[in-house]
């Protein structure tokens, strides 16, 4: 029982985490993340339903997805540096 409640309390934490960024439209990282978005809202639907191990679940969901879109956007930025950075001969 005492690792369910640590299981919910991390779960807890990390969506309380997760949620301000995404609530920030304006921020482009998430912008440009829809997947990102959508598993916090499945992981907030999973917690109302009190089903902390799938909300957990969607959670490092989100976190995967957002890291895949930070990697995505660092190679889109060095591509750009490398492109504007050549000689045009």
């Amino acid at each position: 029982m005492a690792q369910g409640k640590g299981i919910f309390v991390c779960a807890l934490l990390a969506f309380s985490l997760l949620v301000p960024a995404a609530a920030r439209s304006d921020d482009s990282e998430v912008a440009d993340c829809p997947g990102y978005a959508d598993h916090l809202r499945n992981a907030r639907a999973y917690l109302e339903r009190s089903d902390r191990a799938s909300a957990l679940d969607e959670l490092k969901r989100a976190e995967e997805a957002l890291h895949g879109c930070e990697a995505a956007q660092a190679s889109e930025t060095a591509l750009a540096a490398c492109v504007t950075s050549s000689p045009t001969g």
